[in-house]
């Protein structure tokens, strides 16, 4: 995928590689939420691979909940052929970090800049099934390939979402 490069960018003394990361920052800021940018690497040996995984952002919630999250542009492709080639293997990545944080949330978070964001999650736990949590766009999250065959539920997740009556989105 040739994805144009992020604009590196300042906000509150943290360097981001991008203004959406940025921005997305100062969105947790508003939420009232602990933040972590780019906090450590994770890597784990993977069918005789070595792989590695930065999370954008290590988010820890009023409950105490911890939660990776990447941020991505809104219009990121998730589409069925898409996902196969960009989608899956991020989502793959990412759960790396559960060899070192079993009871993390993960989250990929498609944002637009300075205008909200879609979230698709995958609670920790004995769950670990990638939901897509937003009404606005119909995408089919049983994942060939990756050992997922349970239906989405149609309940709404609440990982990263703003809380009642915090400034914002």
């Amino acid at each position: 995928m040739n994805a144009p490069k992020g604009r590196e960018t300042i906000y509150k003394g943290t360097r981001f590689k991008s203004r959406l990361e940025a921005d997305f920052a100062g969105w947790l800021d508003k939420q009232g939420w602990q933040w972590e940018y780019e906090p450590r690497a994770y890597a784990a040996d993977i069918l005789g691979e070595h792989v590695q995984y930065l999370p954008d952002f290590r988010v820890v919630d009023e409950a105490n909940r911890v939660t990776f999250a990447e941020v991505k542009p809104h219009d990121w492709p998730i589409g069925e052929d898409e996902g196969r080639a960009h989608l899956y293997p991020l989502l793959a990545r990412m759960q790396i970090i559960w060899e070192a944080e079993p009871e993390a949330e993960l989250a990929l978070v498609l944002r637009k800049w300075g205008a909200g964001h879609r979230v698709i999650v995958q609670a920790a736990g004995d769950t670990r099934v990638w939901r897509y949590i937003s009404a606005d766009v119909p995408l089919k999250l049983v994942l060939p390939g990756m050992g997922q065959w349970a239906a989405i539920a149609d309940r709404r997740a609440t990982v990263l979402q703003p809380k009642a009556g915090a400034v914002g989105e």
